[in-house]
C-alpha cells in the first residue's frame, strides 16, 4: 500500500442539506478528497482546528488522554478503503515498541490526528479513485 500525506482543507456545510463535508488535500497537489462527516465530528474537527479551548474535555480528548495514560501514541491514521461510498480508515498506535492498528472512522481518525499533529494519510489507490482534482486539464 503506497500512502499519500494529506491536510485539512477546511470542513464546509452543504446549503442544500446542510451536512458536512471535511476537504482534505494532497500535499503538493491540487487533489482534494471530500469526506461527508457527522456534525458533531465536523465540530470536533472545527474545535480545535479553530484553536477554542472547551471547559470539558471532548471524547476524542478523553481517547487520547487514555492512550497517554496506558502509554501509548498515536503515531499517524490511514484512511485505507472505500466500499458502497463509504470510506474506512485505521489509527495507527505506537505501544510496547510495536504499532497497532486499530479500525476507525475517518471523521473520529481525523478528529484525533488534528489533536496531536498526526500524519492523515490515504492509501494512494483509493485516493486515485475518489480525489478531486482542480488542475486544469
Amino acid at each position: 500500500m503506497e500512502l499519500v500525506e494529506m491536510t485539512i482543507e477546511s470542513i464546509r456545510v452543504a446549503l442544500y442539506n446542510y451536512q458536512r463535508v471535511l476537504l482534505l488535500k494532497e500535499k503538493n497537489s491540487e487533489r482534494y478528497l471530500p469526506i461527508w462527516v457527522a456534525p458533531a465530528e465536523a465540530e470536533a474537527i472545527a474545535v480545535k482546528l479553530q484553536g477554542i479551548s472547551v471547559p470539558r474535555p471532548l471524547t476524542h480528548d478523553l481517547f487520547l488522554q487514555l492512550l497517554e495514560l496506558w502509554g501509548a501514541k498515536l503515531e499517524s491514521i490511514i484512511i485505507c478503503d472505500f466500499k458502497d461510498e463509504i470510506f474506512y480508515a485505521k489509527l495507527v498506535v505506537g505501544i510496547d515498541g510495536g504499532l497497532k492498528e486499530i479500525d476507525c472512522r475517518p471523521s473520529d481518525a481525523v478528529a484525533l490526528a488534528v489533536r496531536v499533529g498526526a500524519p492523515i494519510l490515504v492509501d494512494r489507490e483509493i485516493l486515485d479513485k475518489t480525489a478531486v482534482d482542480t488542475r486544469p486539464i
